[in-house]
């Protein structure tokens, strides 16, 4: 009897194994989410949404899927200009767009559905990163025959509205290139360029304090 019992626990173990093997195996088939007839690149997820750059009509527009309902995808935006590099931190939407005359940063609040211009000036603004509504970007002036000069570290806070130059600091007549950031949410870490020295700074937001990364 013991016997019997152990291998009917046993085969009942087995198939509560297979089946959740191949139920696994089935959900890491994925889904298609943007069954279409143009390229689609650059996916970014965070908070079960997902964001991408489709090559709709002649140029890049953004488009947003939401995993947790399956709703979408939803293209937030269709102008005549190409808009790529999206992010997303699952509240808002964030990307560069080629808004004349130079690179613009928007933003996309995902609850509402509205869009606002971070920026409308003549920077070259471009690469930005979001976490938890706070959006940070490079912004490069324009240099001399067309080439860009040097570049800040930007900032907004889209709960308040606020913006901050925070290589300014370091750089305030914006003599050096400063570029190449890497933003975690707590710190802004970036490289500035100086006559050939490469020193990375870097930003803490709360306690609005800068710093040097010693290597």
């Amino acid at each position: 009897m013991k016997t019997i019992k152990l291998k009917s626990i046993f085969a009942l173990i087995l198939f509560s194994i297979l089946t959740f093997g191949l139920a696994s195996i089935a959900t890491s088939a994925g889904t298609n989410i943007s069954s279409n007839g143009f390229e689609d690149s650059f996916p970014k997820t965070a908070g079960g949404y997902v964001v991408w750059q489709g090559k709709a009509g002649n140029d890049w527009e953004i488009f947003l899927y939401n995993a947790n309902n399956g709703f979408g995808p939803v293209q937030i935006t269709d102008n005549d200009y190409g808009d790529v590099n999206p992010e997303t931190d699952g509240r808002y939407v964030t990307w560069a767009s080629g808004a004349a005359p130079y690179g613009e940063i928007f933003l996309y609040d995902i609850a509402t559905s509205t869009t606002i211009r971070i920026t409308d000036n003549a920077q070259y603004d471009h690469d930005p990163k979001i976490v938890d509504g706070v959006v940070v970007w490079v912004s490069h002036s324009e240099g001399v025959d067309k080439m860009y000069g040097p570049g800040d570290i930007m900032l907004y806070n889209a709960a308040y509205g606020s913006y901050e130059n925070i290589s300014q600091q370091i750089d305030p007549n914006n003599e050096h290139d400063d570029y190449a950031f890497r933003f975690d949410g707590e710190r802004i870490q970036w490289v500035q360029n100086t006559s050939g020295d490469m020193p990375n700074y870097v930003y803490d937001p709360i306690t609005d304090s800068w710093g040097q990364v010693l290597n």
